[in-house]
């Protein structure tokens, strides 16, 4: 997978820049495992550090099997960002910002 047409093609499906998906990255990276992917319990660490509201297994397992959209029961990068774009634009919706 070429790294600047995954960004590029992120750039197009979500409302993130090239920055803000590069913080992504960085994150992503620190992270993931030697094959680019979060598993389960890391993924949960992960989204604890960053949304500690969600504190309920069942919720993020949840989160975690809709963001896992080729069910190999990873967290890919492109996968993440998708989610979290997604994400973000529920939250817009439902404040009405």
């Amino acid at each position: 997978m070429d790294p600047r047409k995954t960004l590029s093609d992120l750039v197009k499906k979500t409302s993130f820049t090239l920055i803000e998906l590069g913080r992504l990255l960085e994150n992503f990276v620190d992270a993931s495992d030697a094959t680019g992917r979060l598993d389960r319990p890391t993924f949960h660490t992960v989204l604890m550090k960053h949304a500690p509201g969600l504190t309920e297994d069942g919720i993020i397992n949840r989160v975690h099997e809709v963001l896992d959209t080729d069910a190999d029961g990873f967290i890919n990068y492109k996968e993440l960002c998708l989610g979290t774009a997604m994400a973000t634009w529920w939250v817009t919706v439902c404040r009405g910002t």
